[in-house]
């Protein structure tokens, strides 16, 4: 925009190229200035331990963070997970045969406590599989009553009929979960299934078989056990919630017959059949959840690896690459003479000198395409020998230590110098 609302003899290239060379000129005067005002070092000195820690040390952990920052923000242990506990849970549980299948058990509850360290490892129960030590994670218990929140009355005759499906020999589970989030994965439904095996199918057909024969004027209980069916343990991750597999319990309970004649089961799990006041348990393990910019869908761990250490990683190789080659120019010792020229060129143009201005961008192209005229012009030729003339690019002298009572060699060095005048 700037080549374009100004008069000039020079074309977009040429104008680029004008004022990248400008820019690279007073970046070297600055550097120049601050070397010369602060850098006193000298030939064959150390470099400072506290400047090596800074430079290097600090560069080193600076890549590392890049390197491996996103995966720790994405990890467990990332300080931006907020915990996701579980506010309610439900269960349903269906069982089933060839021909057909019915619920025998509902629940919805909102009896979720935090586990203590009791808990964790109770006697006789193997929790260590469960991994309930991780950074951000919640350990729930959610407890279910055992017995439906509304008896379901099943008709006598489906016990009847669901022997022309044979046995029933399949169980169901439905689970929901809720939490606070991510947006749009506050509710998880989980299914599961079983099969049962041929002691839970003939445990199950006989107390069926036991609640038919019974009288419907009269309450009676009739216990069954389903063996280990029931997967105890869930974990919620940010998007989904999954069962183990590895930690099972038994499944038991009993058919009730009501004395106005209805049917309902009790379950509980790993208890006596005929003990009422026993539950159905649920462990729920919630891992943490990124909020904020980290819960968006599009910030994932390839795109901040895209965004932050690709991008990082070409503005490293930029400013690295081919830095030897950039000598005849970053180390240009008087830069005098290229400022004078490119403000000549700037001043010409504002004055509409256009000709002035153009014979002294090719005078300054010329300049930077004969490196021994570069030299000539920047570079200083004076001695330096003291400590009051500027010095060159580059240490000082050896010789000017002598003159610098406030640097921390001075005292080694005139030791030194000392010993071997003796030895001369």
């Amino acid at each position: 925009m700037n080549w374009y609302s100004c008069d000039t003899t020079l074309d977009l290239i040429e104008f680029i190229r004008l004022y990248d060379l400008h820019g690279t000129i007073f970046s070297v005067a600055y550097l120049r200035n601050l070397e010369n005002a602060m850098d006193k070092r000298y030939v064959g000195e150390l470099q400072l331990e506290w400047y090596k820690a800074l430079a290097g040390l600090l560069s080193f952990l600076g890549l590392w963070l890049i390197i491996w920052g996103p995966l720790f923000i994405f990890s467990g242990a990332s300080p931006f997970l907020t915990q996701n506990p579980i506010s309610f849970a439900s269960l349903d549980i269906y069982v089933a045969n060839s021909v057909t299948e019915f619920q025998i058990y509902s629940q919805r509850s909102y009896n979720v406590r935090p586990m203590t360290s009791d808990m964790m490892n109770p006697s006789g129960m193997n929790r260590n599989i469960l991994s309930l030590n991780k950074p951000n994670q919640q350990n729930q218990y959610v407890t279910f009553l055992n017995t439906s929140n509304s008896n379901y009355a099943v008709p006598r005759g489906l016990f009847k009929d669901s022997r022309e499906g044979g046995l029933f020999n399949r169980i169901r589970y439905v689970w929901q979960i809720s939490r606070q989030y991510p947006p749009g994965f506050e509710d998880i439904l989980l299914k599961s299934a079983q099969v049962l095996n041929s002691t839970a199918q003939q445990s199950l057909e006989s107390a069926m078989d036991s609640s038919r024969r019974s009288s419907t004027s009269e309450r009676s209980k009739h216990p069954f056990n389903l063996g280990e069916v029931f997967q105890d343990s869930i974990s919620c991750g940010r998007k989904e919630c999954l069962l183990n597999t590895n930690y099972m319990h038994t499944l038991q309970g009993s058919i009730v017959n009501s004395n106005d004649g209805t049917v309902f089961y009790i379950l509980n799990i790993d208890c006596p059949a005929n003990d009422y006041d026993l539950v159905v348990e649920n462990i729920v393990t919630s891992s943490g959840v990124a909020t904020g910019i980290f819960a968006d869908d599009s910030f994932s761990l390839g795109g901040l690896y895209i965004t932050v250490v690709f991008v990082v990683g070409n503005i490293l190789r930029s400013a690295m690459k081919g830095i030897s080659q950039k000598i005849i120019f970053t180390e240009m010792e008087d830069v005098s003479v290229p400022v004078f020229l490119c403000s000549s060129i700037i001043k010409a143009r504002r004055v509409e000198n256009y000709y002035v201005e153009h014979q002294l961008y090719l005078h300054l192209i010329q300049l930077f395409r004969r490196p021994d005229q570069l030299y000539e012009l920047t570079t200083k030729s004076k001695s330096v020998d003291t400590m009051t003339e500027p010095r060159l690019n580059g240490p000082w002298l050896n010789a000017n230590l002598s003159k610098d009572s406030g640097h921390p060699n001075f005292r080694e060095w005139n030791e030194s110098k000392a010993k071997l005048d003796k030895l001369d």
